[in-house]
């Protein structure tokens, strides 16, 4: 407990308040921040690295598969754009997570991260649509202990450690030789995330025809796969 005493001071950089400095209000109040804090977006890099903020009324909006808004911000400052037409008195919402991930993968990020269990129509109504995420080439749904899926993730890993390095040149040659494989089909999760790393290395690398193609290929993916 010391060493979070210690490491949450130089998180905080001023005195910590009185009505805090118990443990148990102290661990409270991280989980407060933790839970209810935004990630700032650059709008123009799509990295979620600039720093993060609790902005005290967006934290009130609820969570969706099926959202009818999203976060946008313009520097630290945050709002919610409408994706359709919102009746009134209808509730807004947006997406904690990424929504095109599968219902499983959605679920427990969720209970990880926000510890509660989704029942929206997102996760309740469509089965088929995440059928669809996980199919082969031959339409058959491919299980974890398939050696497509091992490859598929070992694929995922990679692009995930060149982006966390920003070793865009490597990134885009392993892309486009995973991409060249045609071992899944469009709108398989694996393929959407490979063809999502395959753009952003195009992006970094000033590569316009991969991100032409690639762009292409994810416009179809996500009509296929998007919640309605």
């Amino acid at each position: 407990m010391e060493l979070f005493l210690v490491k949450f001071q130089r998180y905080w950089k001023k005195p910590i308040p009185r009505a805090v400095r118990s443990s148990r209000k102290l661990l409270d109040l991280f989980a407060a921040i933790k839970n209810n804090q935004f990630a700032i977006c650059d709008e123009e890099s799509g990295d979620y690295d600039v720093g993060s903020a609790v902005y005290i009324d967006h934290a009130l909006v609820n969570h969706s598969c099926r959202p009818n808004a999203y976060p946008v911000f313009n520097k630290t400052n945050m709002i919610f754009k409408a994706l359709r037409k919102i009746e009134p008195g209808e509730e807004i919402t947006h997406a904690y997570t990424d929504t095109i991930s599968p219902i499983q993968e959605r679920r427990e990020y969720l209970n990880d991260v926000w510890r509660f269990m989704c029942n929206c129509p997102g996760c309740t109504k469509s089965n088929e649509i995440d059928r669809k995420k996980l199919l082969n080439n031959e339409g058959n749904v491919i299980k974890n202990s398939d050696p497509i899926w091992k490859s598929a993730q070992t694929m995922v890993s990679d692009m995930v450690e060149f982006k966390k390095k920003k070793e865009w040149s490597l990134m885009k040659e392993a892309a486009q030789g995973w991409l060249a494989r045609k071992f899944l089909p469009e709108q398989n999760i694996f393929w959407i995330r490979l063809n999502e790393y395959a753009f952003k290395a195009g992006f970094e690398t000033e590569d316009s025809d991969l991100c032409l193609s690639t762009g292409a290929s994810l416009i179809v993916a996500y009509k296929e796969v998007s919640l309605r």
